[in-house]
């Protein structure tokens, strides 16, 4: 049995660490890489039941694919072509796989998949999300093409009513592509950022905010192509309208008026509580979890969705002192962990996640 002496605080440098906090923590993660190529993501032939896709981190079941487009919704192999964003202090490289739609994949819902996590507008949970968005389609785009993404309280939703996304501007065609948020289900509710027209064969960067007032979740923003960690900068569209959502638990995508040769592509999805865990910053991402039973280590803990990161520690600060710590790591839902190696007579350390 072992105890830290009264004046040894282990800090993860980059974060006040707080024992027993969850802090800034991711809390979903999806990257599609341990999917294989050319999987539908629910099985089975289209208007047959199926079964969806379980992987990913934090999620409360498995995916749901609108049963008439099933064969369109698949896992792309992206070895050759990553999905990959790259942007001032923000890096996100998507791996070599990632979710496509093909062709007139259209569904109210398209996808659906519970949350292992409900976020409650009564006990003040602000959620923040962020996701790669890709189309590959031939330009110009136009056609009143949506691709919406967003939440909902229950599995029988189909249009979420809190959601950020792409959709043509009006019915006139051609009608530029913009990006939106939207909070309730009515389209009249978009917000767009006219700013930027969405062009084909380019990766955007989406993070989304989504804030309750007095019990309800109300106000839906929206930030295209952000470019540093730790502030999202000017907002680039928001939206606040009763949606009438108390509770968020279900991820859903909605897809009208796709057409023959649309493709959609989409990666790094990220739920978070706030604006650095779902854009990789490394700005409180690092905590201590203190020892639960006494005697049992404490433990670091951080987002398992990092990439390029490794752990290093510290007796002095001293720059030249850093050492990197090589585990074992181990998984626990959407973070890693590692057990302090704590003794009698070992030095107080500092910690740090460094790329």
């Amino acid at each position: 049995m072992f105890s830290l002496p009264p004046q040894c605080t282990i800090l993860p440098m980059l974060a006040l660490a707080i024992p027993g906090s969850l802090g800034a923590q991711i809390v979903v993660y999806e990257g599609f890489n341990e999917y294989s190529a050319d999987t539908q993501v629910e099985s089975g032939a289209n208007q047959t039941p199926g079964t969806g896709l379980n992987g990913g981190a934090g999620w409360g079941g498995a995916y749901d694919v609108s049963n008439f487009i099933k064969s369109l919704v698949r896992i792309e192999d992206r070895t050759s072509s990553p999905v990959h964003y790259a942007n001032g202090e923000i890096t996100i490289p998507g791996g070599d796989r990632a979710l496509r739609f093909y062709d007139v994949a259209n569904g109210s819902y398209a996808v659906q998949r519970p949350l292992g996590t409900t976020f409650s507008a009564a006990a003040g949970d602000t959620v923040w999300f962020s996701i790669l968005f890709r189309t590959n389609n031939a330009s110009p785009l136009a056609n009143q093409d949506l691709f919406q993404i967003g939440f909902d309280e229950s599995a029988a939703a189909t249009n979420p009513r809190v959601s950020i996304g792409a959709n043509t501007t009006s019915t006139t065609f051609p009608a530029p592509f913009h990006f939106f948020a939207r909070s309730t289900g009515m389209a009249s509710a978009s917000a767009f950022y006219s700013s930027l027209p969405i062009a084909a064969f380019t990766t955007y960067l989406l993070v989304g905010r989504i804030q309750p007032h007095a019990g309800t979740y109300e106000t839906v923003s929206l930030w295209v192509n952000p470019s540093t960690s730790d502030n999202p900068g000017p907002v680039s569209a928001s939206s606040t309208q009763p949606s009438g959502l108390t509770t968020l638990s279900h991820f859903l995508i909605r897809t009208t008026n796709l057409e023959l040769n649309d493709v959609y592509v989409l990666d790094e999805w990220r739920i978070g509580r706030d604006y650095g865990s779902v854009v990789q910053s490394l700005r409180n991402a690092l905590q201590i979890h203190s020892a639960n039973p006494p005697g049992v280590a404490p433990t670091l803990r951080w987002p398992a969705s990092l990439t390029g990161v490794v752990l290093e520690t510290s007796t002095t600060l001293a720059p030249e002192s850093w050492t990197e710590v090589t585990g074992p790591f181990t998984p626990s839902g959407a973070e890693s962990q590692y057990s302090l190696p704590m003794s009698p007579g070992k030095p107080c350390g500092f910690y740090r996640l460094r790329r």
